[in-house]
């Protein structure tokens, strides 16, 4: 006489699986799950990281920004941006294209050199976000005139920038938003004023 085995089942979605095979299967299970996922996160590793050196470079290119206006490299601060760039400040008209902003700051620059006038321009990063090939950057501007007398005025103010990721990876200012903090109040003070 055949001894009759006795296994337990269990009923999941109009299946019945045998604890046995189950016993063999996990492995194999084990593994497909592993390969599903690791990729998952192995692809967020490499967005972060991403995330990570795109951030960087936006930061090191404000960098390369303020060492380029403050030593009246037009060409090189011009390298930075996008063909169609778009300037806008409080009190001025925009500013499109690069070749408009190339005749407006060499004007600029020429008049500075010649009244021996130094600027002295300097950012305060408070936000930078990123998703895919654009991101912006917000922060604080600052900026030290010495006139031709040897007087220094400070001015101060905020800004935002966009930019735009090249084909080659790197990144490129497209927008900038700029304006000048009223001198010595914020612009709280100046709205209970009123």
């Amino acid at each position: 006489m055949m001894k009759q085995k006795n296994y337990r089942h269990v009923k999941l979605v109009d299946h019945v699986i045998d604890y046995g095979t189950v016993k063999v299967i996990l492995p194999y299970i084990t593994f497909l799950l592993h390969s599903i996922i690791s990729p998952c996160t192995f692809a967020h590793k490499v967005f972060m990281m991403s995330t990570q050196t795109d951030e960087q470079a936006i930061r090191d290119m404000h960098e390369e920004i303020i060492e380029a206006f403050n030593s009246y490299n037009l060409e090189k601060l011009l390298s930075m941006h996008t063909e169609d760039i778009i300037v806008m400040e409080s009190g001025r008209p925009a500013i499109s294209t690069k070749e408009e902003i190339r005749q407006i700051f060499k004007k600029a620059f020429d008049h500075v050199r010649s009244q021996n006038i130094l600027f002295n321009l300097s950012f305060k990063i408070h936000e930078i976000e990123i998703w895919g090939d654009r991101a912006f950057a917000r922060g604080q501007v600052n900026k030290i005139t010495r006139n031709e007398n040897g007087g220094l005025q400070e001015d101060h103010g905020k800004y935002l920038c966009l930019f735009k990721k090249q084909v080659d990876g790197t990144w490129l200012r497209s927008h900038v938003i700029a304006n000048d903090d009223a001198p010595g109040k914020t612009a709280a003070e100046e709205f209970l004023k009123e």
